[in-house]
């Protein structure tokens, strides 16, 4: 037997597209499954079925559902969970298909690393996204939260939710984010927490 991916992207033998008893799995595929996920099964039932070796571990499945957990995005008009992430700059709701604005992501840039979290009010920084994963308990300890500015629309602040001082650099200058305090989170910015660094992304484009 030579089995083939029903999504494989260069080997269309066996594609799902087209069959009338996969519709559903189709549109699931292309409206709910994250690109970061995708990839995932693409390399692994594409390389890694014929090579145990390029096929992705336990431990990084499991990083990356918690990634994909700490990125369920609400939606503000019909309250349905969807699934985002930080390579796609344009999102609506699976359901309804309003927007969903996605102005800034937190990325650790760790080789290896997929942790990544996109900024919306109510999302959780999680031990995972700075590289504790030595357990269960610890990979999901909330170290963060963004919160709504209570000034600036759309705008919002990480809260530092641990006993832990962390340093944060932006283009304006240089802060420390003490226990229990929060800042404004800026794109091009840098967060110190502990030994790793969190990068902070714009996904929209900026003004000409």
């Amino acid at each position: 037997r030579n089995p083939v991916f029903a999504f494989h992207p260069g080997d269309p033998s066996n594609a799902a597209a087209g069959e009338k008893d996969l519709e559903l799995s189709v549109r699931r595929w292309e409206m709910l499954c994250p690109p970061v996920l995708k990839d995932a099964f693409i390399h692994s039932f594409t390389e890694g079925v014929r090579n145990p070796d390029k096929r992705i571990r336990l431990a990084d499945w499991r990083r990356l559902f918690l990634a994909l957990e700490a990125n369920v995005y609400p939606c503000p008009t019909c309250t349905a969970s969807n699934l985002v992430d930080g390579t796609r700059h344009q999102a609506s709701c699976f359901h309804c298909a309003t927007p969903l604005v996605k102005d800034l992501v937190l990325h650790n840039r760790r080789p290896g690393s997929r942790a990544q979290l996109v900024v919306h009010q109510g999302a959780l920084l999680r031990g995972h996204h700075v590289g504790l994963s030595d357990s269960v308990a610890e990979a999901e300890t909330v170290i963060g939260e963004i919160i709504a500015h209570p000034k600036t629309p759309r705008a919002s602040l990480l809260w530092n939710r641990t006993n832990q001082t962390w340093r944060y650099r932006t283009p304006q200058g240089q802060f420390v984010i003490e226990p229990g305090q929060a800042r404004a989170l800026v794109p091009n910015a840098q967060l110190s927490i502990g030994q790793s660094t969190i990068t902070i992304e714009c996904l929209r484009d900026e003004p000409k």
